[in-house]
């Protein structure tokens, strides 16, 4: 297991690790070709990417279910892109959301 803020980085790999560039580059590229698309974007935080993905699905002023017990940034992006976080508690005997209470 990686330590936690303590990941296991080679002092002469540190520079290549901080700059933007080629390595995210190949990334997205070997992501769109494994997915079979075109163009894949990679994004620094989860936030920005689920901000960005009902931006793109044009969701504005819905009802967004997510799970009651979530990370703060979840319910913020959901408000900051103009939509209102409806929290579904999980069921009984599981983790996962009871979808008969988000009706």
């Amino acid at each position: 297991m990686i330590p936690r803020l303590c990941p296991p980085i080679p002092l002469h790999a540190l520079p290549r690790a901080l700059l933007p560039g080629a390595p995210v580059e190949r990334f997205e590229q070997a992501f769109a070709t494994l997915a079979g698309t075109r163009h894949a974007i990679a994004f620094p935080y989860g936030r920005t990417a689920l901000l960005c993905l009902m931006e793109a699905l044009e969701l504005r002023a819905r009802e967004i279910i997510c799970p009651s017990y979530t990370c703060v940034v979840v319910p913020h992006a959901i408000t900051y892109s103009g939509n209102a976080p409806v929290f579904v508690d999980c069921a009984p005997g599981s983790y996962l959301m009871d979808m008969a209470l988000a009706q």
